[in-house]
């Protein structure tokens, strides 16, 4: 029975379990192990998966308050949870520490699905693999985390991580917004992927200076390739990315259009925004802008670069 309070539950199961067993869980709160009662739409779930190879199978459903997956996941049933987070960054405890990530890897299998408020992955994977296996997250995901240094009482240095999100043929995925600030969405095969709100590809860096913080640019790469369908509702925005696609059927619709905004970061060894359309695969944009860096002092390779083969398309306005 779906717990009525809004204790922290945590998972019990090792390479496999229910949702819907008490058993398989542990109520953080209470300090009851095994719990009374199984995760509900108000207590907040985590589970830490298999490492080293092979996945925690949790099947069966079941709803949260939020979800927190580390280690690697496999969903099979049907779930619902309010914020979702794959992966984590943890807070250093000294002045002059480092932030630290542990990945998650995420995987929706088949005839299965995962609806989130929100979904962060920090660190890892999440993937839909087989047929009718769905995420819809109702506003943002995000991927991947930029490098840089905060400056509180201390000096803190975060390196940054990297996530991908992949579709295989058969899957979907809906997001209100999608941020892929260091990391990638890959479709192939059949997949769709449909974006309600905006997208943006990179993160632009600052330069540090002293007594202030600093952030280093970091890229984002869509792929949606062997016939497989992306659409952003909103615009696509990029500091630092690239986006291909490649193959008869595939297509990117992105209608208010796509902003290559070239990095100001100096120095930009980034800095670089690619568009391709490639072996009968169609663009269609609302519009097509680039814009060059503020400044290029320091720059290195800052570009923005179209490619059309003979047999691709780019439509822009049309």
């Amino acid at each position: 029975m779906p717990a009525a309070n809004a204790d922290a539950y945590s998972w019990l199961g090792v390479s496999a379990g229910l949702w819907g067993l008490s058993g398989s869980w542990q109520d953080l709160t209470s300090g009851v192990s095994p719990a009374l009662f199984v995760p509900g739409a108000l207590t907040s779930a985590t589970i830490l998966g298999a490492s080293g190879g092979g996945y925690t199978v949790v099947s069966g459903g079941g709803v949260s308050a939020s979800l927190a997956l580390a280690g690697a996941v496999d969903l099979v049933g049907a779930y619902g949870t309010g914020a979702a987070a794959v992966g984590s960054r943890a807070t250093p405890s000294t002045m002059f520490g480092h932030y630290v990530y542990t990945a998650g890897a995420l995987l929706v299998s088949a005839g299965s699905s995962l609806s989130a408020a929100s979904l962060a992955l920090s660190d890892g994977t999440v993937a839909l693999a087989g047929p009718s296996a769905g995420l819809a997250v109702a506003g943002a995901l995000t991927v991947g985390a930029q490098a840089g240094s905060a400056l509180g009482a201390g000096m803190a240095f975060d390196g940054g991580a990297s996530g991908s999100v992949s579709l295989t043929a058969g899957t979907t995925l809906t997001a209100g917004s999608l941020a892929l600030t260091q990391g990638s969405l890959s479709l192939t095969g059949a997949a769709a992927a449909a974006i309600a709100g905006s997208a943006s590809l990179g993160a632009a860096g600052i330069a540090y200076v002293a007594g202030s913080s600093g952030l280093v640019d970091s890229a984002g790469v869509i792929s949606v390739t062997g016939g497989a369908v992306l659409s952003v509702a909103g615009g696509l925005a990029s500091s630092t990315g690239s986006v291909l696609v490649s193959g008869a059927g595939s297509r990117l619709t992105v209608q208010q259009g796509f902003i290559a905004g070239l990095s100001a970061y100096s120095p930009g060894y980034f800095g670089n925004v690619s568009l391709a359309a490639l072996a009968g695969a169609v663009v269609r944009l609302g519009g097509l802008t680039i814009q060059a860096p503020a400044s290029t002092a320091g720059g290195i390779g800052q570009a923005a670069l179209i490619v059309v083969d003979a047999t691709g398309s780019i439509v822009v306005g049309g």
